[in-house]
């Protein structure tokens, strides 16, 4: 059914490499080539990196651990002009928040 293809979809989504290893060759000089999908606008179709250049590209990519990935874009930035027309303001009450539950170490 429906459900299995959706499952199916999701699942090849999260699955797949962050780059795909046809759009990498080994330039002259043993470099590292990443051909983009879209050239840029100057024209640049591909980007050659010397390979320790390449690896530090990648692992700026790859978070720390405990470290918050999530972004928002467009309207729900948190500083969008017009934020507040999709986003429901947290509830005041007046009151300080409960301190009963357990501290947590600012990190």
């Amino acid at each position: 059914g429906g459900n299995r293809e959706a499952l199916e979809r999701l699942a090849r989504y999260i699955l797949r490499p962050p780059l795909a290893q046809s759009r990498l060759e080994r330039g002259p000089q043993g470099s590292i080539v990443l051909h983009m999908k879209k050239a840029w606008r100057n024209g640049t179709s591909a980007v050659a990196l010397e390979p320790l250049d390449f690896m530090a590209k990648l692992a700026a990519l790859v978070p720390r651990p405990r470290q918050n990935t999530l972004r928002f874009h467009g309207l729900y930035a948190p500083n969008a002009r017009l934020r507040s027309r999709v986003v429901v303001p947290p509830e005041q009450t007046g009151r300080a928040p409960c301190s009963c539950g357990p501290k947590v170490p600012s990190t």
